[in-house]
This record gives structure tokens, C-alpha cells and sequence, in this order.
């Protein structure tokens, strides 16, 4: 597991559509991939396990058999009767420890490398995390056994911020992956990635980006509500996928009921939870501050550049 206060590195990497070539990562280590709804992923799966396949490693790729839409059987048919890649549709999750302890065993008595693959996809939820939990654990310690490379994959989407915040905090590499093609990741020892467009790099400490965050939330609320009503939980999801800082309740919740008691925030009940969006008076209020912070950073710039 990562070591306390070791900071992670956020990239933002322009790819093509929504395509990420996981055949870059670098070989051993483990990597969290969450992507949001409707991403393809598959392709990507195909090249990570044709990249450990074509380097003589013993791989398994487990899932949840909800949304299959491609057939590794049929495309790795002669390394699966070979016994180097191993299916394992996901039924429950004690057979998934046992699968995996099982590929283990194989690789270390032929003194090979081990690469997983295991996408959760919707089965994250409060019910299981904890099982959850401890089978993300035991991936990880096979990499201190045997030389391996994993990928744990999950859904976002079906995921509440709690058990999104557990997941994150046991990995130090994270990629993520939304539907509109932009990968933000936390990854400090990321491989080459090939880009189709003209190359751009941007990388941020996670720790200034919190910073960034925290110290500027109410802006950073006015004007994300601004571009679109919500309610606390997208909010709170909305800032994790594009800033890649987990806030917890606790953090916004009170912001918000303070901005509606201000009259800067209005509110309206949905069935499942209350939206919030910005008030007449709260649309001055967030000019006033969005003009105030981006006077600010130009003369930070002035500074220091």
C-alpha cells in the first residue's frame, strides 16, 4: 500500500477519443483505472493483455459479465487453451480470491510474471466494499511475491464518494477516464503514452491541486453551479473527476447550506436528493469573486514569472 504523505502526480494526456493504451504501462505496479459511463475500455483491455501475452506472462482477466461486449475466448483462443490467459467472469468474490491466488501459484512455480486485470465494474457498493477492499489488498501484495503489473477497474459511475474515497486511498498510480476522452491520472512513474493529437503534458502535485481546491471552494462551487445545477453528491463527484481532489460530506455540505442561508444559493427537492443552483443574487456574487480570483492569480504571475 502507498506510504503515508507520498504525493501523487496528476497528468491531464490528450487522447484520441476515448482509447488509452494500457500496452505504455510500464511493467510491475498496480494501477486503480475508474472510467465513467459509456467510455470504451475494451480496447484498451485487449492491448494490456496482448502486451503481457507477447512478453511470456501468465494473465488473468476477471469481470463482472454484465456489459461483455467483446469476446477475449475467441480473440486469445490458442493462449487460453495454452493456460496463459485465464477468464474468470466475476460470480462472487471469495471465487475471485481464489482465482487469483490459484493464477499466482501458477506463475511462481514456472518462475514467471503475473499481470491481472480485474474490472469490478458496477459491483462497488457500501454492501461489499469492505470484501472489496481486501481483494484489492491481496493484488496488491501478489506484487511482492511475484513480479506483477495490475490493473483494478471499476464503474464510477455506480459508485457513491465513500467508497470511491476507500478505493483511491490504496493505490498510488490512478487513472481515470471520463466519456468525453480527457484522462486525468495520478500516476508518478506513468510510462510513455502515444498521443494522436499534438503532444501537451500538464502535471500538478496532487497537493497543490488540493490546495487549490480547498482554498477556493466557495468559488469553485458558485461557478461549477453556475454551469450546471446539482445536487452535494455530483458536486462532490464533479470535482473528484475534473480536479481529481476527493471532498468529503463533511466538507461540502456545510459550504452549501451556509450559501443557501446567504440567499446565494436556491434550492429544489428532487425525489432523491435536493439541487442546488445559484440565486439572482448569487450570479453577482460568483462574478464578483470569479473576476476577484482570476485578478489574483494574474498577479501572482506577475511575480514569479
Amino acid at each position: 500500500m502507498p506510504k503515508k504523505g507520498k504525493a501523487k502526480e496528476c497528468v491531464s494526456i490528450p487522447i484520441e477519443g476515448s482509447l488509452i493504451l494500457l500496452s505504455e504501462i510500464q511493467k510491475g505496479g498496480a494501477f486503480l483505472f475508474l472510467y465513467g459511463q459509456n467510455v470504451e475500455k475494451y480496447n484498451s483491455y485487449r492491448s494490456f493483455l496482448e502486451h503481457g501475452l507477447k512478453n511470456n506472462e501468465i494473465c488473468l482477466y476477471a469481470f463482472e459479465d454484465v456489459d461483455q461486449k467483446w469476446h477475449p475466448e475467441m480473440i486469445f483462443k490458442e493462449y487460453i487453451e495454452n493456460e496463459r490467459l485465464h477468464v474468470f467472469p466475476i460470480d462472487n468474490l471469495e471465487a475471485l480470491d481464489t482465482k487469483i491466488s490459484k493464477t499466482s501459484t501458477t506463475a511462481k512455480s514456472r518462475g514467471e510474471s503475473l499481470r491481472l486485470l480485474v474490472d469490478f465494474c458496477n459491483i462497488a457498493n457500501p454492501e461489499n466494499i469492505n470484501t472489496i477492499v481486501s481483494s484489492g489488498e491481496k493484488i496488491l501484495k501478489k506484487g511482492k511475491d511475484i513480479p506483477t503489473t495490475s490493473i483494478t477497474a471499476f464503474n464510477v459511475n455506480s459508485m457513491d464518494y465513500e467508497t470511491v474515497g476507500k478505493i483511491m486511498k490504496m493505490y498510488e498510480k490512478v487513472i481515470f477516464l471520463s466519456h468525453t476522452g480527457e484522462l486525468f491520472a495520478a500516476l508518478p512513474t506513468f510510462a510513455t503514452v502515444k498521443t494522436f493529437k499534438k503532444p501537451s503534458l500538464v502535471a500538478i502535485s496532487q497537493q497543490t491541486t488540493e490546495a487549490l481546491v480547498k482554498n477556493n471552494l466557495e468559488t469553485l462551487t458558485l461557478y461549477l453551479l453556475h454551469k450546471k445545477p446539482m445536487c452535494g453528491f455530483d458536486l462532490i463527484k464533479t470535482i473528484l473527476h475534473q480536479f481529481h481532489c476527493f471532498l468529503s460530506q463533511g466538507t461540502v455540505y456545510p459550504l452549501l447550506y451556509s450559501l443557501e442561508r446567504k440567499g446565494i444559493l436556491k434550492v429544489e427537492n428532487s425525489v432523491k436528493a435536493k439541487i442546488y443552483s445559484l440565486s439572482e443574487h448569487g450570479e453577482k456574487i460568483r462574478r464578483s469573486k470569479v473576476d476577484e480570483f482570476k485578478k489574483a492569480q494574474r498577479h501572482m504571475l506577475s511575480l514569479i514569472e
